[in-house]
């Protein structure tokens, strides 16, 4: 994956290359220098920042240079698209994909910036490409098709991106497919030469790759869930080739979003990717215990977040319900700011009732005063179910 950087300024012009294919971490860093050099000068400037994967365009957003919003651009691009897409219906699910495309930004970017500072060691530390890799696979960096397909849906401009929506975290480098990624790697048998089986799946033509290269099965399943959505039909047809397949089962069960069927086949979560669907999974089911303690082996961040924003959906559910006593329990560990506002307006509400109710129970009122009391103890109650409105 790569930036490149696009510009009308004459002064902007000058200080980037609009034929550079930038890396992550390039990118970044030159936004936050131009950035703060037009603010020292108390200039500002646009600047067209496009993401591309391999020769497919996935992103145009212009960000004004000078003003703050080149500072950190990964910050900033998150919270862009938490913004165009929080009025969406199904934004907690989104909102999961934004953490891990960004997340996958992250990693990418501390990746090269490690690279940059120590050479030396990243050098040493390197294996050495193995015989089925060398020249064969193009895909140096894989971005969650997640993050891919749901970026060429919210940002800014033109996104002239295929409908794909579901990969689960990045595959970093060549390395890490054969090193870390069991589900996703190619044979150790593999010793022939795989153009042709690459360009098969770039051409979407599994069925003949599955009979060209049936050793390869794993490794053409997972190419086919990286479709997203998209893959459905293409991963059902796979299935039917390989039904005793069950990791192809579980991939297909989170693409249709049948989260309780990922749970049933949780064993075959065995890589990190996996790992993080099954978490998805638990989130949307609500069963965050199992979330969370799945999340302290893969500690992404962003999921951190998304569980904590499923436990204040909870406690703000538990208060819409009534449960007010589970909810005061929960508050106490959450510290939600919104329900600690709520419950400082409903005590003191509580107290003015318990004021008007030891006012009604005198002996010596009139009707007129009694019909005062019940009216501001109705317009109290009033008031109490309109707390909601904090959340």
């Amino acid at each position: 994956m790569f930036f490149k950087l696009k510009t009308n300024n004459s002064e902007l012009i000058k200080k980037i290359d609009r034929s550079k294919k930038y890396s992550v971490y390039e990118a970044v860093e030159l936004i936050s220098v131009l950035d703060n050099n037009f603010k020292d000068e108390d200039k500002s400037a646009d600047l067209t920042v496009l993401i591309w994967d391999e020769n497919q365009q996935i992103s145009s957003d212009t960000i004004s240079l000078g003003k703050g919003e080149g500072v950190d651009y990964l910050i900033y691009l998150e919270k862009r698209l938490l913004q165009l897409h929080k009025d969406d219906n199904d934004f907690e699910n989104r909102k999961i994909e934004i953490d891990v495309f960004i997340n996958s930004l992250q990693n990418i970017y501390t990746e090269q910036y490690n690279a940059t500072l120590l050479p030396e060691i990243e050098t040493e530390k390197k294996p050495k490409k193995s015989y089925r890799f060398s020249g064969k696979l193009t895909k140096n960096v894989k971005i969650t098709v997640i993050a891919l397909s749901f970026v060429a849906v919210l940002v800014i401009g033109y996104l002239a991106l295929k409908s794909s929506t579901d990969k689960s975290i990045a595959i970093e480098n060549e390395e890490s497919i054969s090193q870390n990624f069991e589900g996703n790697s190619l044979s150790e048998e593999s010793h022939y030469d795989l153009t042709y089986l690459n360009q098969l799946l770039t051409e979407k033509r599994f069925e003949e790759a599955l009979k060209d290269y049936p050793q390869e099965y794993p490794y053409i399943e997972r190419e086919i869930f990286y479709l997203g959505i998209e893959g459905i039909p293409y991963l059902e047809t796979f299935l039917a080739e390989k039904p005793d397949y069950l990791k192809g089962h579980f991939d297909l069960a989170y693409l249709k979003k049948d989260f309780v069927k990922v749970v049933e086949l949780k064993s075959e979560a065995d890589s990190d990717e996996r790992l993080t669907q099954l978490t998805v999974a638990y989130i949307n089911l609500n069963q965050l215990s199992e979330a969370e303690e799945l999340n302290e082996t893969l500690q992404v961040t962003k999921l951190t977040e998304q569980i904590q924003t499923a436990k204040n959906r909870n406690l703000i559910n538990s208060i819409k319900e009534g449960r007010l006593d589970e909810a005061k329990a929960d508050q106490v560990a959450l510290q939600n700011p919104l329900v600690e506002e709520y419950f400082k307006l409903f005590d003191e509400s509580s107290q003015q009732l318990i004021v008007l109710e030891e006012q009604l129970l005198q002996e010596n009122l009139n009707e007129e005063e009694i019909e005062l009391l019940n009216k501001e103890k109705e317009s109290i109650q009033n008031e109490m179910n309109n707390f909601f409105y904090l959340f």
